[in-house]
């Protein structure tokens, strides 16, 4: 399901990202910056949540250790975009959110197949 809300998620962004050039250059930086972001979260987290399933005893703890520093890199990630880079907050946030639009989508896409 992870390949599907990822691919899902690519068309998804690149239709918000194409019409917000309209509404200037830090707002579709923000939205491709912030999908950018959002793509490579969830890529991460379903690559070390699908290790940590699998995995048991020190090599499980040592994958959460590595989704703590995941999280890490994402806040740094965020806070360089917003402050760096100086993009749009909402069109950022937009971004980074259309992943988890994705994941529902495809989340009701394969509950309306299996019924």
């Amino acid at each position: 399901m992870i390949s599907a809300a990822l691919r899902l998620g690519l068309v998804v962004w690149l239709c918000a990202a194409v019409p917000a050039w309209w509404l200037g250059r830090s707002v579709a930086l923000g939205v491709m910056l912030g999908g950018a972001v959002g793509l490579g979260n969830l890529w991460a987290l379903s690559r070390i949540v699908g290790g940590i399933a699998s995995a048991r005893g020190a090599r499980s703890a040592a994958l959460g250790v590595l989704l703590a520093a995941k999280f890490l890199a994402l806040a740094a990630l965020v806070v360089l975009c917003l402050r760096v880079v100086r993009v749009h907050p909402l069109a950022f946030v937009a971004g980074i959110s259309i992943f988890v639009v994705a994941l529902l989508l495809a989340s009701v896409r394969r509950v309306g197949v299996a019924a």
